[in-house]
């Protein structure tokens, strides 16, 4: 975190084998995980399934849903990126997809204006005094 920088290790999805990937973190990644890391309850990086779930569900219920959505955050994340970037090589990279992948399922679900919009969010939750 401090250089920047997140490893994903997955291990085996949906019968297949992941490989590992290490991805850049935005500017409001840098600035959330500052935030954590200065809070009274200490951040857990890794955290095993039952926990994740665990808050997961808390999380859920906080915000009403019935169920979780599928991949809701990474699909979001996905195509607000898409937009504001414009750069399907560098997305479908983040995401471990190909750039067919992403393009079939990300493309234009979201306006170029709100991607755009999303991306100066981003911008300001990174300024923001801590």
């Amino acid at each position: 975190v401090k250089r920047g920088i997140v490893t994903v290790d997955i291990g085996k999805v949906r019968g297949r084998f992941s490989s590992r990937r290490i991805v850049e973190m935005s500017a409001s990644a840098k600035y959330w995980f500052r935030q954590a890391a200065k809070s009274s309850v200490k951040p857990q990086w890794q955290m095993p399934y039952d926990k994740r779930r665990f808050r997961l569900r808390k999380l859920r219920d906080a915000l009403g849903f019935d169920r979780w959505p599928q991949d809701l955050l990474r699909h979001s994340y996905a195509s607000y990126m898409l937009a504001a970037r414009g750069d399907v090589g560098k997305v479908a990279k983040l995401l471990g997809n190909s750039v067919a992948v992403t393009l079939n399922h990300y493309q234009e679900l979201v306006s170029k204006a709100d991607g755009l919009r999303f991306q100066n969010l981003t911008s300001t939750a990174a300024t923001c005094p801590a």
